[in-house]
Formats: structure tokens, C-alpha cells, sequence
């Protein structure tokens, strides 16, 4: 099983991301309202306000601080996708070097309001229709928490099921052990009523000039080029701010130089690419967004 995560999400999805080339380091901040927790509801603690964790700080240190019960919040395009896969890598290397961890299993959610059913058919039914594993081996790992449960796509679930939604994931988290991250944009999310019962939710948070610049400096000379144009042109640095528009900037800049544009071609290309993904990619965030030119992913930024 940790075989056919790693090779559809890892090999398959993230290693062929321009994110992998160099990861960035997003920022993160703590939203403790966005989650009840059993335990706050009897030790109020109003006098400790959210806050922004530690730079270079990795999300599986966050998951392993929340006990294995976490939220990931972020705007469209910001890596919450990402993230998440980040997590899967670490958490399979660690179910490899010692059999007793649970196993990651990434699930995306836009498929559970499909049928009426309980949240633990639709787990059994996911394992046997994506992962092609029988009933009468799924149950038995749902039943015994043997499993890691990485859920993305909250905000796919239609409207009128994502309160829904929610209430299935508490009701089974109430019965089972099992260790569960769930990923959703925060408008999406905050537009809700019912909260999940997790132990920790963390917001991404947008790029600042000074992230743009360092990891394009770590990029390599390549990039040399737009990394002094965007010095010099605040519309470009406000862009950036998205890491998915930051990668189609890339993608953009690798081209022009292979036809020679000119910087405002590049810039044109760059405010058209940006607002036809933003509106039809990126608010799609658990999706692949990847544009394929010939044989080659181009774009490779998960929201």
C-alpha cells in the first residue's frame, strides 16, 4: 500500500512539480478557532492569541505537535496541496523504517457526497476503487487504525454537503484512533458553522518579497533575469505572493527566453496566464494543475 501512495502521489504528482526542484518555505500561522478541540471547551485560554510558527518550520513537526489531528487552511493556489504531499512523503518514509506507523493513504474528498453513505463505507470504497483494495482488506485496516488519512479537497464537496461532510469525519474520529489531516480553502471553510473537532489547524500564509527573492536565487543563474525584474516591479512582487502564480511566472519567464520576448510581453503573458488559472485552476485547487506543453508538465504547483 505505501508503494502505490508513494508511486501516484509522490513519484507520479509531486516529484514532477516545479516545486520539487526547490521547495519553498511557506509560512504558517496557528488558527485555533477554526477548530474545537474536546479539551479547549473546558480550559479557555482567551489569552493566547494565534501564532506565526517559527520560519523553516516543517509541516510534519506541526502534524506531530497537533497529535496527528490537523487542519491546513490557505487561499487558492497557496501549496495547501502541496503541503499535504510534503506530509505524505515524510510519513511513508516513516511507515517504511517502522512497520508499526500507521499508513499514509491520500483521499480526496470531492467523491464523498456522491452516495449517501457513512464516511467509513466511502473510506473502504475509496481504498477498492483508487487504490484497488479489497473490502475484506480495507475494513480490517479501518478497523484497526492502521491507517494515516490525508484529505484533501474539502472545498470540493458540493455546497449544500459540506457541513455534512464535517459532522462525518467528527462522528468517526470519535470511534476511531486514527491519526487525520484534512485540507480547505479558508473562505471556503470560514463560511461554514460546524468546525472540525481537531487538535490543531495552521493557515498558509502568502509569500513575502524576501521568500520570492531566496528561492529564486536558489533556483540558479537561470533565473538571474526575473529575479532583477521583480526587484524593480511591485506588480510582479504582488503576484508572487501566490506560490502557483509564482510558478507560472517561472514557467512564463523559461519560455520568453526561448523565443526572445521582451520583458513586456512577459509581463502581458504573465497578468494573462495569472488570471485565466487563478479563475479556472486555481479556484479548482485539489486538481492537478499541470499544463502540458508536448510530453512535458509545465506548471506544477499544487494549491
Amino acid at each position: 500500500m505505501l508503494q502505490r501512495v508513494h508511486d501516484f502521489w509522490i513519484k507520479g504528482v509531486l516529484e514532477n512539480s516545479l516545486h520539487n526542484e526547490v521547495l519553498i518555505e511557506l509560512g504558517m500561522e496557528e488558527r485555533k478557532e477554526a477548530v474545537e478541540y474536546s479539551w479547549d471547551m473546558i480550559i479557555q485560554r482567551p489569552d493566547q492569541p494565534n501564532r506565526t510558527l517559527s520560519p523553516g518550520t516543517k509541516m510534519i513537526d506541526v502534524f506531530d505537535e497537533s497529535g496527528g489531528s490537523l487542519l491546513i487552511l490557505g487561499e487558492p493556489g497557496s501549496g495547501k496541496t502541496t503541503m499535504l504531499l510534503e506530509l505524505a512523503r515524510q510519513t511513508i518514509a516513516r511507515a517504511q523504517a517502522a512497520p508499526s506507523q500507521p499508513m499514509p493513504v491520500v483521499f480526496n474528498l470531492s467523491s464523498w457526497a456522491s452516495k449517501r453513505q457513512t464516511f467509513v463505507e466511502w473510506l473502504v470504497n475509496e481504498l477498492r476503487t483508487k487504490y484497488s483494495i479489497p473490502k475484506k482488506v480495507a475494513q480490517p485496516w479501518i478497523e484497526n487504525d492502521e491507517l494515516l488519512l490525508l484529505l484533501d479537497g474539502l472545498d470540493e464537496v458540493t455546497g449544500e454537503r459540506r457541513e455534512a461532510c464535517i459532522q462525518a469525519i467528527n462522528d468517526f474520529s470519535y470511534e476511531a484512533m486514527m491519526p487525520l489531516v484534512v485540507c480547505s480553502r479558508v473562505v471556503d471553510y470560514e463560511a461554514l458553522t460546524t468546525r472540525f473537532k481537531l487538535r490543531g489547524a495552521v493557515l498558509l500564509q502568502s509569500l513575502i518579497p524576501q521568500q520570492v527573492d531566496n528561492y529564486l536565487a536558489r533556483m540558479g543563474s537561470g533565473l538571474g533575469g526575473v529575479r532583477a525584474t521583480f526587484q524593480h516591479d511591485p506588480r510582479l512582487q504582488e503576484l508572487a505572493q501566490v506560490p502557483l502564480i509564482l510558478s507560472i511566472m517561472i514557467l512564463v519567464y523559461r519560455l520568453s527566453i526561448e523565443i526572445l520576448m521582451t520583458r513586456l510581453i512577459l509581463l502581458d503573458l504573465v497578468e494573462s496566464v495569472c488570471l485565466r488559472l487563478t479563475y479556472n485552476i486555481c479556484l479548482n485547487d485539489g486538481e492537478l494543475t499541470t499544463v502540458i506543453h508536448g510530453n512535458k508538465p509545465l506548471i506544477g504547483w499544487y494549491g
